[in-house]
């Protein structure tokens, strides 16, 4: 816990198989209780009986003191100090990112920043709802549940990314360092909704030909912005994918029963990639 951001971490109860944890990263503007709203229609119990280590961000709700926080703060501070904290508790050196709507756009600038402790999982830009009727209390809550963001933030996040287009130009800078998407080589699986009015398929089919990764997939789903965590359609396509495509890129571990936990030994923050301008 950081501020107000709150790392959550769900364990399974059966054995852990792939050796690598995933991290979502949901955006601020939502909570991230879509991908865990109710019992077999969640994302995360899915992800739990395949044997993943999931964690998750929860950004919380800013309040007044929070107002001059910027974009630098979230991706380099709070998105970066999550990471170190699931790589020192599991003694690794890289994890695998799950990244959400807005959360997705501040990953793309993390992963280019931070290589070296990054398996780019994708850019889930997701969907829409079908099942009204069981749950409409449930989503009904969560669509007015939706937290302010810092002031600063919010406009770095604005003029950057919706007036200047400076991420996919390769013109934006945080912390004094380009993000440079070349630096971006890890695997990218980059999954976005066909019928997304929020963050439409122009908005996300440009980011595998900009990135440096030669292992790269776009899929393109038949469904909205939140679909993907209502409809159990949706679901059989993307939860399954994810943990294929996770398991193919996995060191294969012998299994580690829920249970048990590792002492991690301390690990310095890592320096900056060498070409980072």
């Amino acid at each position: 816990e950081e501020d107000r951001v709150k790392l959550k971490h769900y364990r399974s109860r059966g054995e852990r198989l792939l050796k690598t944890p995933l991290f979502i990263v949901y955006a601020q503007v939502n909570r991230e209780t879509m991908l865990d709203l109710q019992p077999g229609r969640s994302v995360v119990e899915t992800f739990l009986a395949a044997g993943l280590d999931v964690y998750m961000l929860d950004w919380g709700y800013p309040t007044r003191k929070d107002r001059f926080l910027n974009l630098d703060d979230h991706v380099n501070g709070y998105i970066d100090g999550a990471v170190d904290f699931i790589l020192e508790e599991h003694g690794l050196d890289q994890l695998n990112i799950m990244a959400i709507c807005q959360g997705g756009t501040m990953s793309v600038m993390y992963a280019a920043l931070h290589p070296e402790k990054v398996k780019y999982v994708g850019l889930m830009e997701n969907i829409h709802s079908k099942d009204f009727v069981e749950n409409f209390v449930r989503m009904e809550r969560w669509i007015f549940d939706s937290p302010d963001l810092p002031g600063e933030a919010f406009r770095d996040f604005i003029q950057w990314m919706f007036i200047e287009n400076r991420l996919i130009k390769n013109e934006l800078v945080l912390g004094g360092n380009k993000v440079d998407l070349k630096n971006i080589t890890m695997p990218v699986l980059n999954i976005y909704g066909k019928f997304d009015h929020l963050v439409p398929p122009a908005a996300c089919d440009q980011t595998t030909s900009k990135i440096g990764s030669t292992d790269k997939e776009d899929l393109c789903l038949d469904t909205g912005h939140i679909g993907i965590y209502v409809s159990s359609k949706t679901q059989r396509q993307f939860g399954p994918k994810i943990i294929r495509w996770l398991t193919e890129r996995d060191e294969s571990p012998e299994p580690v029963h829920a249970e048990t936990k590792k002492t991690a030994p301390k690990k310095k923050k890592a320096a900056p990639a060498a070409d980072e301008e």
